[in-house]
């Protein structure tokens, strides 16, 4: 008789070799992937160290358009929080005069 091990998803009994379950298509080998892939990931965030920036080379015009994006960026940001000062005073002041 052959052997068979049992499937780790629904128990099926799987013939030795087979490479994976003929009931629900779980493949041990995908499943040994995945958690060596997982595994190597956990390590990697384990031996992360911190970065810190000591010294930018970066030439002046490209410097200055940078800020430029970066200051036209917060327009939109800025936009938004007026109006919701604007909408929380609106409602306070309702609040208060009555």
């Amino acid at each position: 008789m052959a052997q068979t091990t049992e499937c780790d998803r629904c128990t099926a009994d799987i013939p030795e070799g087979a490479n994976s379950c003929a009931v629900c298509g779980f493949s041990d080998k995908v499943s040994h992937v995945e958690t060596t892939v997982t595994a190597r990931l956990r390590s990697q965030k384990r031996d992360a160290q911190a970065v810190i920036i000591t010294d930018l080379d970066m030439p002046f015009t490209s410097m200055v358009r940078f800020m430029v994006k970066w200051a036209i960026a917060t327009i939109p940001a800025a936009l938004i929080l007026v109006f919701v000062v604007w909408v929380a005073m609106t409602l306070l002041t309702t609040l208060a005069s009555r």
